[in-house]
This record gives structure tokens, C-alpha cells and sequence, in this order.
């Protein structure tokens, strides 16, 4: 015969999205500041404001040469503006000394 059971549901997941603390800060890579070379694909996402300066406020890595993977919550920020320039290959983004090799671009979308 048949059966009119339905399968059951998964399990539920355990993992669910938090929203971080602002007053937490932010600290280097495990608590240790990096090396030239360290992350070689780590990316820096930034929104830049009215008066030029910008916010570098997510982070992503480079997949491939015009690629980059970041974060659902990184697409938008609080005003529901989209990044629109990434940096690579800059260890102290609020410092020139290790800009030497550092390349920022605009973001296409």
C-alpha cells in the first residue's frame, strides 16, 4: 500500500548568526600582528565616505585574478551601501610603511 507518513524534518542546525559586539574591537590574527607574505589573499573591503577617506570595515579572499569572496553581511553596510574598493596585500591599513607592494582597486559590483 501507501503510505501517507511524510519525512521527517532535518535535524536543526545549531549554528545561528550573531550580531558581534561593537565595544569588542578588533585585535590582529590570533591575537598576533602579521607577516609580509602571511595572508597573501586576504583582501580588505572598503566604503569610501563624502570626504574621501574610507572605511575598511570587511574582509575577503582573493579566488581568483578579478574575484574576491567575502561574508553575506559584507555586501551591504548599516546605511545599505555596497563596498565599491578593495586593497591587497597591505598588513596595517591605517599605515604607509608596508605600502610598497599594497594594490587597491575599485569594485565593479
Amino acid at each position: 500500500g501507501n503510505c501517507a507518513c511524510r519525512p521527517s524534518a532535518p535535524p536543526d542546525c545549531h549554528l545561528r548568526y550573531f550580531k558581534m559586539d561593537p565595544t569588542s574591537g578588533s585585535s590582529p590574527a590570533n591575537g598576533q600582528p602579521t607577516r609580509f607574505r602571511e595572508y597573501a589573499h586576504m583582501a580588505a573591503l572598503g566604503w569610501t565616505e563624502p570626504d574621501g577617506s574610507i572605511l575598511w570595515q570587511c574582509g575577503g579572499s582573493l579566488i581568483w585574478d578579478n574575484f574576491v569572496l567575502t561574508a553575506a553581511h559584507c555586501v551591504l553596510d548599516a546605511r545599505n551601501r555596497a563596498p565599491d574598493v578593495i586593497r591587497l596585500g597591505d598588513l596595517d591599513l591605517y599605515s604607509a610603511e608596508d605600502d610598497r607592494y599594497a594594490q587597491q582597486f575599485g569594485i565593479a559590483q
